[in-house]
């Protein structure tokens, strides 16, 4: 005969919260919908013509967003200035100023 022992009910609650815990946790990894949701889909028309994928390209003002390492291919100064209407009457504008960096040399 079967008995329920004290340490397979305490398993069984522990097993429970566990996984009750978890459920509550796989709605907060969607980005969709949450607070600031838009800082990660805000791409200027170059990056969203690159499929998102500016990082190996950033060469211009905007790699001072996507990846600052991209300042060292720049030549002239650049200066940016950018707007993009959201929704419900926002919008993001940025205005972005780059120096090249080997004007700077390391000490």
């Amino acid at each position: 005969m079967n008995r329920i022992t004290p340490s397979l009910v305490r398993n069984l609650v522990v097993a429970a919260a566990l996984v009750a815990a978890t459920g509550t946790a796989w709605p907060e990894q969607e980005s969709g919908g949450g607070p600031g949701s838009w800082l990660s889909q805000y791409v200027g028309a170059r990056t969203l013509g690159l499929g998102g994928s500016f990082v190996g390209a950033a060469d211009d003002a905007s790699s001072v967003v996507w990846n600052p390492a991209g300042l060292s291919t720049l030549v002239p100064n650049e200066l940016r200035f950018e707007t993009a209407r959201l929704f419900e009457d926002t919008s993001v504008s940025a205005i972005g100023f780059a120096v090249p960096g080997n004007r700077f040399p390391s000490c």
